[in-house]
């Protein structure tokens, strides 16, 4: 495509370099460390997750996901069943305002609850936040674990082990999926758009098997291409592992690769699957016109037309906050003018 060289400096602004990787996982090891090595807390190891761990991060928005796997014989309650989420993430807060006292009290960083972490945020701007997400190993296979799911603030089963090797048997030496993945995500936060990073990975995941694609522009516009003609109402699933369990069903629309009936977008309701296919189309349109632009020579108009494609359509975009305007005074009689002649 004639717009290559678009998508190569978008994915050079948007793509974090070596050092912010190995920023993350420094900081990663000091913080997950101090909780382990905290023999009453009953934590017994960590590991790095999310985008970090496949490498699809997208520079200063991506955060990095650090699972603490906890000692599940330690973590129930009397029905031997594994505390809430709001309890467990409770207590490792607490943990951690003790261990981060002194970079806390010198405005360092910041300590947040959420749904399914506790969130390290830094001042920094270009700085890699943490996010510290408690986690359970299966006992019967270990590359299953539970997570804290955000919606339902309950136990999700994932395995992010499996993500991994299925990114992995797909990808080639040039990392052009993971390169759309971050294509996808750039789009995805342009638009506003209400869908889990990792359901992009599977629908790019899906669309490099059916299509052939093997660049990331090429990629990228065959996802945008799928999303327009299937509505989102057509099953998505790379490749299920195990493969002999998976079981069809109608109402599943992106379906984790790693987990049976795991349907990535259950809480997507129908007017966030519109804005995706609404915001699908509208990029693909604009890829096309930069394209057109690119073949007659005219370099401004394909880069205006290219950056369109990534930033939310006029309709969707947030009006600007109104100043509440001064209340005006009445207008001053005669008399009150030639009043302040002499006052």
């Amino acid at each position: 495509m004639k717009v290559d060289p678009l998508f190569h400096l978008l994915l050079q602004q948007i793509s974090p370099s070596d050092e912010i990787y190995d920023e993350a996982g420094r900081r990663a090891s000091r913080y997950a460390n101090r909780l382990v090595n905290d023999r009453e807390f009953a934590a017994l190891d960590w590991s790095l997750g999310g985008s970090f761990a496949k490498r699809t991060a997208v520079r200063s928005t991506s955060d990095a996901d650090v699972l603490l796997f906890l000692d599940p014989t330690a973590w129930r309650g009397a029905d031997r069943q594994p505390y809430k989420p709001t309890t467990v993430l409770g207590e490792v807060l607490r943990r951690l305002e003790v261990s981060t006292t002194g970079i806390r009290n010198l405005g360092h960083v910041r300590l947040r609850k959420q749904d399914h972490s506790i969130r390290l945020v830094y001042g920094r701007k270009e700085t890699v936040d943490l996010e510290i997400v408690p986690a359970f190993r299966s006992l019967q296979q270990p590359d299953i674990i539970r997570i804290p799911e955000r919606a339902t603030k309950s136990w999700i089963v994932t395995s992010p082990a499996r993500q991994l090797e299925a990114l992995n048997e797909l990808d080639g030496r040039h990392q052009f999926v993971r390169r759309t993945v971050r294509l996808l995500k750039r789009w995805k936060q342009g638009h506003r758009l209400d869908l889990p990073s990792y359901a992009l990975e599977v629908l790019a995941l899906e669309a490099a098997r059916q299509s052939g694609e093997r660049c990331e522009s090429g990629l990228f516009m065959a996802v945008l291409a799928d999303i327009c003609k299937t509505r989102l109402l057509a099953e998505r699933r790379y490749r299920q592992i195990p493969s002999d369990t998976w079981v069809p069903r109608s109402n599943v629309l992106i379906v984790d690769p790693a987990i049976e009936m795991n349907n990535l977008i259950v809480h997507l309701d129908a007017a966030g699957r519109d804005a995706v296919i609404l915001a699908a189309g509208y990029a693909a349109r604009f890829v096309d016109a930069a394209e057109a632009a690119e073949r007659d020579g005219r370099r401004r108009d394909a880069k205006t037309a290219f950056r369109a494609a990534f930033t939310a359509a006029p309709e969707r975009r947030r009006a600007p906050r109104r100043r509440t305007p001064l209340r005006e005074k009445p207008p001053k009689s005669f008399w009150d003018k030639i009043w302040s002649l002499f006052s």
